[in-house]
Order: C-alpha cells, then structure tokens, then sequence
C-alpha cells in the first residue's frame, strides 16, 4: 500500500475516533459521481481517501478547461483553499473512479485544527502544494512543447500509481480530460503516445493502460523536469 494512502487512512482513522462530533462524514463514490458543482455553495471540504477526482471550470462559450487532476491523500476546497463559509465554488469536482472521500463541514474546521495539530501542518502543505501545481501549470501552458507535455503528464501518472515497481499506468480519463488538462488537442495526444512508443520509451496496451520501459529517456524528453506530485 503506497505512503500517501496509508497516511490518508490514518488521518480518517485519527478523525473518526476523536472528531466525529464535528460532522466527519466517509463516504464511498461510484465513478462519474459529482462531488460539488462550479457556483454551488462551498461549505464542506475533502480529503481523498482512495480513487481519483477530476477538476474542471466552465468557459462562457460552453468550452471545459480541465483544471487537474487529485489522488489518495489529497485534500481540497470547493472555494479553492480559501478557506471560508458560505462562499460558491470555483470548480467541479467529480469521481473519476470509484472512490472513498471524506468530507467535514467547513463550519468546524477550527475544532478540527485545534484537535488535530497534524491535520493543520497538513492542510499547511497542501496550500502550499496548490499554489506550485498553479505556477507549474501555467509554465507548462506557456513554454513546454505538447511532447513535453504529455511526457510530463505519464510521469505525473507513473509516481502517483508507483506500487511495487510496476511500470504499467492505468489512465481513468479520457484522452479529451487529458487534452484539456494540457491544453492541446486530443490528436495530439494520440500522436506524442506513437512517436512514445515508436521511440521504444513506451508501450500500448490499450486506451487505458501504458507501461512506460525507459523513464531516463521519458524524463529527459519531458525537459528534465520531473514531476514530484505536481
């Protein structure tokens, strides 16, 4: 069981035992299930116990930017992580897969600060961790080629599902999510995977699954920057 899940139960063990007064909710999702709506009144906050969940925004002309991408041990905030009561989402946010959530009333977040010291640090580094996947974002919008970009991305994929050495990524989204998330076009996509998998850094198993077989060369495509759960 892999670092970040095993310290996601923990957490919910910690919080079923001494907060469950606070209104700590566990919940099971089925995939495609929507967590909160964009414009929806934010008054609970997250922590991904399991499963993946899809951020995305609405543009005016009916167009979805996919704003990213959340896994086990990933807390997050309809509002963003300004942290408050009564204010509207700014995103949606949905169950890629099927999923074990947490949810606590925003209401009781400073009884839950105070209780759990951990729970503060944590949610400190999250922020943190926000505002650099923000910053990296945009540096990968702005100057990194559509190879490097999805180079990048199947990296992203391979950390977060690292188990036992297993080279496979499985890929719960569609190739439109991931052409949305990097802001190039799904084609795209399919083209980078072949010239990928031409270049022997990769195979193809199906639309789902990919084993990467040469991440020294994957990294150094990807421009050098590997990813550290960004």
């Amino acid at each position: 069981m892999g670092r970040i899940l095993v310290e996601a139960l923990e957490f919910q063990a910690a919080i079923r035992t001494t907060c469950g007064q606070l209104g700590y909710h566990a919940r099971a999702l089925e995939a495609g299930t929507t967590i909160f709506m964009e414009n929806q009144i934010a008054d609970k906050m997250y922590q991904i116990v399991s499963g993946i969940v899809r951020l995305s925004k609405g543009l005016q002309d009916g167009r979805r930017q996919v704003l990213g991408f959340l896994f086990a041990g990933d807390f997050f905030v309809p509002s963003g992580f300004v942290v408050g009561i009564n204010k509207n989402a700014t995103c949606t946010a949905e169950a890629l897969t099927d999923m074990q959530i947490i949810s606590l009333p925003l209401r009781n977040l400073d009884a839950l600060l105070t209780d759990q010291p951990k729970f503060a640090s944590d949610l400190l580094l999250a922020t943190e961790r926000s505002l650099i996947q923000a910053q990296q974002q945009m540096l990968r919008l702005g100057r990194m080629s559509a190879t490097e970009r999805v180079t990048w991305f199947l990296l992203m994929m391979k950390e977060q599902q690292d188990d036992d050495g297993d080279a496979s990524i499985h890929l719960p989204m569609s190739r439109i999510d991931i052409a949305d998330y990097l802001g190039i076009r799904s084609e795209t996509i399919s083209r980078v995977l072949r010239w990928l998998r031409d270049h022997r850094m990769i195979t193809v198993s199906d639309r789902a699954t990919i084993t990467i077989i040469d991440s020294a060369s994957m990294c150094h495509v990807s421009g050098g920057f590997y990813p550290s759960r960004l």
